[in-house]
């Protein structure tokens, strides 16, 4: 007796009906084409190299500002809490802790900033990339039971980070235990002087003609005035980063959207150390250069119950160190003295996320309270929906605008 042709074996997974087999969920996925991964990678390839250019388009417009203006700029940047407040609210806006980062690295190294306001921009951006994962969990709003959820994963993050900078920044002003340790760093790895940086001397060389191309030589051509010329470059090397981020995020995601799945849904840990979850979230960032895609990926999961609140801490934790290397690699593509600098820069980045995740890692009452917070102002969030998503986006734009205009 033959078997009907739609009879449905009761076997999870893709199911081939000729030659019925069950697919393991490790390999259970649409699969990219050799050459379509090639291309793909060609494109991320590319999109280094834009932001590379980027970088340098930047220094490029700040070395055209002349010194007098650049006084002038460094001079405003020695309030530490209105450079918190600008890396709250710029990176809110562009919604992309890597892109602002990479363009302070950059900023560093071409002589606007000091160290100091550096390290006071980046705590900011550290909260301002929290919102994203904030959303996400908003877009559980109408279930009720996963919104809780979704929420008090996000809010590990935002908590964390809020956290880390209520105890270090004041540190910092005090005693500055992080820019001299990023500078001794720096010493201890590559002497005095930053080494010319061969890789950064061959950078220069090789985004040399878009430099030209697009910065100062060529603006200066239709525009009289040094300044607008120097703006003008330094806004398109901006650009060219945040263009150059958003096409690795787009392209990384999609070569590792599958194994940043399996990876999450593998990585919960029987115990409380959160030491897997830590190496999936720092694993996860390395390989999309994208600490927003680690967490947006991280808030589904918890708000289905698969990832508790406890792991859903860890993979942030690793979120947020991998993160930082990108940095670090912006730090390198400057090449001389200067490069230097942005590498003490890249190192604050480390550190201050290192700090943070080796401290909730190491002492359980810590992440607890993490927890806890994060917990409670989840309910709350979720019991009073509209509300709740107002006064989060008042935490994000008006309390950092409304500091920023009160103290200039």
């Amino acid at each position: 007796m033959s078997t009907p042709l739609n009879t449905r074996p009761s076997f999870p997974g893709t199911i081939h009906y000729i030659n019925p087999k069950v697919i393991p969920e490790s390999e259970d996925e649409v699969l990219i084409s050799s050459f379509n991964k090639l291309v793909r990678w060609i494109v991320v390839c590319l999109a280094i190299y834009v932001a590379i250019v980027g970088i340098n388009l930047i220094m490029d417009g700040i070395a055209g500002l002349g010194f007098a203006n650049l006084s002038a700029l460094m001079e405003k940047a020695q309030n530490p809490l209105l450079c918190l407040m600008v890396g709250i609210l710029a990176t809110f806006l562009v919604q992309s802790s890597t892109a602002f980062t990479t363009v302070t690295v950059a900023a560093v190294g071409g002589g606007l900033l000091p160290l100091e306001a550096a390290t006071a921009l980046i705590m900011g951006a550290n909260i301002g990339t929290c919102f994203t994962a904030l959303l996400v969990a908003f877009g559980y709003v109408s279930r009720q039971d996963e919104l809780p959820r979704a929420l008090a994963a996000g809010l590990t993050h935002w908590t964390f980070n809020v956290l880390s900078v209520a105890i270090l920044l004041p540190l910092e002003l005090a005693f500055h235990p992080l820019t001299n340790t990023a500078r001794w760093l720096s010493t201890t790895l590559f002497g005095e002087s930053s080494p010319t940086f061969s890789s950064g001397t061959l950078v220069a060389w090789s985004t040399g003609p878009l430099v030209d191309a697009f910065g100062t030589h060529t603006i200066a051509r239709v525009i009289d005035s040094p300044v607008v010329v120097a703006i003008l470059a330094g806004l398109i090397g901006i650009a060219f980063i945040a263009i150059a981020v958003q096409i690795l995020t787009v392209q990384l995601r999609s070569l590792m959207a599958f194994p940043s799945q399996v990876l999450l849904k593998r990585s919960v840990s029987p115990s409380k150390s959160m030491g897997a979850e830590f190496g999936v979230g720092l694993g996860l960032t390395l390989l999309t250069h994208s600490s927003s895609a680690t967490t947006c990926a991280t808030v589904p999961f918890a708000g289905a119950g698969t990832l508790s609140t406890r792991s859903a801490l860890g993979v942030i934790l690793g979120a947020n160190l991998g993160t930082t290397f990108t940095a670090v690699a912006a730090a390198f593509a400057i090449p001389g003295d200067l490069g230097t600098m942005a590498l003490q820069t890249a190192f604050v980045h480390v550190l201050i996320n290192l700090i943070g995740a080796i401290v909730v890692l190491a002492l359980r009452p810590a992440a607890d309270f993490i927890i806890w917070i994060s917990e409670v102002l989840a309910r709350k969030t979720a019991k009073r929906r509209a509300l709740g998503l107002l006064l989060w986006l008042a935490t994000y734009l008006a309390v950092p605008a409304a500091f920023i205009l009160w103290l200039n």
